[in-house]
């Protein structure tokens, strides 16, 4: 599975593929009573630290819980940093990781690392639509066609959609440089809106020539 403009994902599980089972240094105890033959080795998964997020284990512990029963080991959570998660994974001091689709996107080697599952909804659908949108009166028909043009791109604190629209740029040869980039707020940056409706807004009236809804 990949990110793309018609299909967003909320949360991946990946894993290294080859990697050997392993835990961190931040559970001694853990790895002394394995050791000892006292318990079962548990399976380490990497969850990703959020910013303002107060209490990150609590929305995953039903699924920790039972990932548990279902193979009958102790399965620990344990926070990570970006700049952790691949070489961790790679060594086997994670077994599998939580990441949402856009730190996966954000990977360096992505392809290394496989999805092994994909959170649904609460409809069961685990991907939602997501459109690179034009004014009625564009004659832009193809993403390759946006060479030189404004996109709007958002909304704010929305990976998904962000990464999804870089990527479905790359995919038809486009960089962020091939773009025409804002001044502001910093000198050759990507134009964002915070909201949905004010890229569709934007895109309407002309302010931007597509944007990723």
């Amino acid at each position: 599975m990949r990110l793309c403009m018609a299909c967003i994902v909320s949360m991946l599980a990946v894993s290294a593929l080859g990697s050997q089972a392993g835990c961190r240094s931040g559970a001694p105890a853990s790895r002394l009573l394995h050791f000892l033959g006292l318990s079962k080795k548990p399976v380490v998964i990497a969850l990703l630290v959020e910013p303002g997020v107060l209490n990150p284990f609590a929305p995953h512990e039903k699924l920790r819980k039972a990932m548990s029963e279902t193979i009958s080991r102790p399965v620990r959570l344990d926070l990570c940093l970006p700049i952790q998660l691949e070489p961790n994974l790679t060594l086997g001091f994670y077994d599998f990781a939580f990441v949402t689709p856009g730190c996966y996107a954000a990977m360096k080697d992505r392809e290394r690392f496989r999805i092994v599952a994909a959170s649904a909804d609460r409809a069961g659908r685990l991907a939602r639509s997501a459109l690179l949108v034009v004014s009625a009166g564009s004659e832009i028909t193809r993403a390759d066609e946006l060479r030189g043009k404004m996109v709007a791109f958002g909304p704010s604190g929305d990976a998904r959609t962000h990464q999804a629209g870089l990527i479905l740029l790359r995919e038809h040869g486009l960089k962020k440089t091939d773009l025409s980039l804002s001044l502001l707020p910093v000198p050759g940056s990507l134009k964002h809106f915070a909201t949905m409706r004010d890229i569709a807004q934007s895109v309407s009236n002309g302010s931007s020539d597509a944007g990723g809804v």
